[in-house]
């Protein structure tokens, strides 16, 4: 396999997605039972907000394609049918209930009448709006190798993919990121934007790539899950511009290397992949799905069961994932 930059990839190579970044670095058993540089596991069931999210990213993928064929609302209903096909298998015909195909139903009429309403929103009221911009390309995955904090050479790759990269009228890049929000947040001014971990290492992955280019920073396209009405005050759509100066990207891939050697010690011992609830940060998170598996663990009793019962391999590694999405395999 080749990297972004022509590198060709050894065997034996490391390969960290920015996505399991910040959940290393919260609990390190979790992120081992999650990544696919450990167990590599999924909830059988999908959370539902999840599952709308993804539903939308899908719809705002086709939007931004430059396949002019491809149509948004299709690319929802695609995306709906493959989680109505995925939740009938798993949950079976008597659990396949009226309730679930009811929220389903509601994701369905929610996307209907959001859609639009996004689309006339990009155009006439989001700064800077989507014809102040040019999109280059939607779902850009980047494979970036990892330099030591001296610049030498590791085994270690981070993989990217951001929503889409954007162009200004300056020529200036923009990485795009697509989030839904509950229906209590603020896409006003959230100020949790220029903490995100994950775009920070798109940015710098971008950069890397395009170095003869001037990569400005991230733009944001927030979206609650609500249904306007004259009773809903607040704005249900939101953009906004983020930058990382160069010195935070380099800050941001030194600490990076250091996640990867203490990622590696926890694929080799046990030991490592320590777990803290005390520990007064937050390493264990409020309606963490491994809670039960944690507990029997702690307790020294049988939790291969409980793993067998709510989680099962995700169907492709890393390697098939990155084949797929950088040469189309």
């Amino acid at each position: 396999m080749i990297d972004s930059l022509g590198n060709k990839l050894p065997k034996n190579a490391f390969i960290i997605r920015a996505t399991e970044v910040t959940a290393f670095r919260n609990c390190r058993r979790k992120w081992f039972f999650e990544s696919h540089n450990g167990k590599n596991l999924e909830p059988i069931v999908k959370d539902p907000k999840l599952r709308f999210g993804e539903c939308w990213h899908k719809a705002l993928e086709d939007h931004y394609s430059n396949d002019k064929d491809k149509s948004w609302i299709t690319g929802f209903y695609k995306q709906v049918s493959e989680e109505e096909e995925r939740l009938m298998d798993t949950l079976g015909d008597g659990f396949f209930d009226e309730g679930v195909q009811q929220q389903l139903q509601d994701e369905k009429e929610l996307a209907e009448l959001l859609l639009p309403l996004y689309e006339e929103w990009s155009i006439e009221e989001a700064e800077p709006s989507d014809n102040d911009l040019q999109i280059l390309e939607a779902e850009k995955r980047l494979l970036i190798p990892i330099p030591s904090p001296s610049g030498k050479k590791t085994k270690a790759w981070l993989a990217v993919k951001l929503d889409a990269v954007a162009k200004d009228e300056q020529e200036h890049l923009w990485g795009y990121e697509h989030k839904t929000m509950s229906k209590s947040s603020n896409v006003t001014n959230p100020d949790t934007l220029p903490l995100d971990l994950q775009m920070g290492l798109q940015l710098w992955a971008l950069q890397a790539a395009c170095p003869d280019s001037r990569v400005q920073g991230a733009i944001y396209n927030l979206m609650r899950k609500q249904k306007p009405s004259k009773r809903v005050k607040n704005p249900i759509f939101g953009r906004h511009r983020v930058r990382r100066s160069p010195t935070e990207l380099d800050n941001l891939i030194k600490d990076l290397y250091n996640d990867y050697t203490a990622m590696r010690q926890a694929v080799r011992d046990p030991q490592a992949r320590f777990y803290n609830p005390q520990v007064w940060s937050g390493m264990c998170v409020w309606g963490c799905k491994y809670r039960d598996v944690c507990e029997a663990m702690n307790g020294d009793h049988d939790y291969q069961g409980l793993l067998e019962a709510n989680f099962k391999p995700r169907d492709k590694d890393i390697w098939q994932v990155l084949e797929e999405e950088m040469y189309g395999k």
